[in-house]
């Protein structure tokens, strides 16, 4: 509702789809002022979640053709009132240079989407003794952009009835994987009593401090689900 309005936020992007634009972690300022144009990468409104694409035209229908850097044969016409915000500020979100993207897509796609492969194969998590070890690398370079979502709400309203009814404010919540404390401490303000583990200390350090900063009394601890 806010970008509707035309509203800016600023939100933390997790993946590897917009690189080299959008890396994994970056925050990215979304402007929902600005009408999209040729070449934006804007948000966009698929199947009830945000997602980012960019703007490579205008469709007969009204509405924006929509398509991702590094998946050259698939595009997608999303309506006009489901674009919702651009990029803003970023080289090759938009101007000169996001139309020349979209003009040349989808050859240049073809070159996204090598580099798009080569490094989903450089992060997949590794099998074997080093399973746990790779997955904790990936996430120890995330725990600022896990940090900077703990204001995000918890869920959507019927989420939170659903815990509600099921689970009365007073009781005791075990949170497997509590990542910064982002829904830990939510619960805990609302009068829960929390516990939280997650795998990776660094996590858990962030969470404790998280915690302490926002006066909940959470216990955290490092374990993992093995």
């Amino acid at each position: 509702m806010l970008l509707k309005k035309g509203a800016r936020l600023e939100v933390v992007y997790t993946g590897f789809v917009l690189e080299p634009w959008i890396a994994d972690g970056d925050r990215v300022t979304l402007d929902g002022n600005r009408r999209p144009r040729e070449g934006d990468l804007a948000l966009c409104a698929v199947d009830g979640w945000g997602e980012i694409r960019r703007i490579l035209g205008r469709a007969v229908s009204g509405g924006y053709i929509t398509g991702l850097d590094p998946c050259p044969g698939i595009r997608e016409v999303i309506a006009s009132d489901g674009v919702l915000a651009v990029v803003a500020g970023r080289r090759g979100a938009g101007g000169a240079l996001g139309r020349a993207v979209a003009a040349a897509f989808p050859f240049w796609s073809r070159w996204a989407a090598l580099c798009y492969w080569f490094r989903k194969v450089r992060e997949a998590p590794r099998f074997g003794g080093d399973a746990m070890a790779s997955v904790q690398r990936k996430y120890k370079g995330q725990v600022e952009s896990y940090t900077d979502m703990l204001s995000f709400p918890l869920g959507d309203d019927d989420l939170y009835a659903l815990l509600v009814s099921t689970f009365p404010k007073g009781g005791s919540v075990l949170i497997a994987g509590s990542g910064a404390g982002g829904e830990a401490i939510h619960l805990a303000r609302d009068g829960y009593r929390v516990t939280g583990f997650d795998f990776l200390q660094d996590m858990v350090r962030a969470a404790e401090r998280n915690a302490r900063a926002a006066a909940c009394s959470v216990e955290f601890m490092v374990a993992d689900m093995g």
